[in-house]
């Protein structure tokens, strides 16, 4: 009987590949894998505590930017309350400082009210825990005990609205008490201006009257001298110099003004009058330029750009002065030198 024939194979059999050909396999992997890991590694990955830091970042400079809101709004509040020493002259300056101590003894109140409550939602479940304990240990007889948070909570949002509300009160106020001044500043300057030349005024005929008074009781000192020694031959020695302060000794002046020298009297009547006119006259350099009534400004008062017209005048004023003073400072030599300078610049 003859032998059956098998039947070919479904799949036709490759022979095995060779060794170079198997290399060539193994290089195209490792290429396909180096193009793969730099594939991933250009992909941009989220570091989570890279992400932290800019969230917290973001926060921080949120809270910065609130902060400095904040303490504008502080400051200028500040400023808005100011109120002048002699505030009887103004009355409705002092209806504006009496509503107003009306709404900060309000908002005092308020704050004191905020805390407590705070305080008793802090520590609501804790004493609803204690009721509850209390109420289980009991047989849970008669009602079970509620929690307080909930009522404590809205409480808190209506004090903290309240509050709100007498802050926009001030802040209404002390807008209305600056349009007031605003509108009324030349009425308020007249008498300010007034007040002060009649009160410089006073003081300088104090200071007369200071001088008159010395020369007074030189008078009688010495009149009660003579009283209890003529005609003893000692009556006329001289007690110190009249004309300086304290006779002239030492003690005295070192002990009160500090100084060691001797102080004509006169000398202190100037410094009297000049400290008058120092406190009527005196104005701070912005203050000067905010009524423009102080001097140009100039680089050696503010900054300047170098393109700034001011600063050009000023530069140039300054060489002229300069080129006015070196013929008299300076000999051949250093002119030459300071020509040359110049010509080079």
């Amino acid at each position: 009987m003859k032998g059956r024939q098998a039947p070919p194979p479904l799949y036709p059999q490759k022979s095995k590949p060779t060794l170079e050909e198997a290399g060539e396999a193994a290089d195209f992997a490792i290429a396909a894998a180096t193009i793969a890991k730099k594939a991933a590694e250009s992909i941009p990955k989220s570091d989570p505590l890279e992400a932290i830091k800019e969230k917290s970042a973001e926060i921080r400079a949120s809270d910065h930017v609130a902060n400095l809101e904040r303490l504008s709004g502080l400051e200028q509040s500040f400023v808005a309350r100011l109120m002048p020493r002699q505030r009887n002259r103004w009355p409705k300056l002092l209806e504006f400082e009496q509503r107003l101590a009306e709404f900060d003894g309000r908002q005092e109140v308020l704050r004191a009210e905020l805390t407590e409550l705070r305080q008793q939602r802090e520590t609501a479940p804790e004493r609803h825990a204690l009721a509850l304990a209390g109420w289980f240990e009991h047989g849970e007889k008669g009602e079970r005990p509620g929690s307080d948070a909930d009522a404590l909570g809205q409480a808190i949002v209506t004090k903290e609205a309240e509050l709100v509300a007498v802050d926009r009160l001030v802040a209404k106020l002390l807008s209305a008490k600056i349009d007031y001044v605003e509108k009324n500043r030349s009425s308020l300057r007249r008498t300010a201006e007034g007040a002060t030349a009649k009160a410089r005024g006073s003081y300088e005929e104090a200071i007369d009257a200071l001088a008159g008074a010395r020369e007074e009781l030189l008078g009688c000192r010495s009149d009660q001298v003579w009283a209890a020694m003529f005609p003893s031959e000692i009556t006329r020695q001289s007690r110190g110099t009249e004309a300086n302060l304290a006779f002239g000794l030492l003690q005295p002046v070192r002990s009160t003004l500090g100084v060691t020298n001797q102080l004509p009297v006169t000398a202190i009547y100037d410094a009297l009058r000049a400290d008058a006119a120092t406190i009527a006259e005196r104005l701070t350099p912005e203050q000067r330029k905010e009524l423009g009534v102080g001097p140009e400004a100039t680089p050696e008062s503010e900054a300047m750009w170098d393109e700034d017209p001011r600063n050009k005048e000023w530069a140039a004023a300054k060489q002229r002065e300069l080129n006015e003073r070196a013929p008299w400072a300076a000999g051949p030599a250093q002119l030459r030198n300071m020509a040359q300078e110049m010509r080079d610049e």
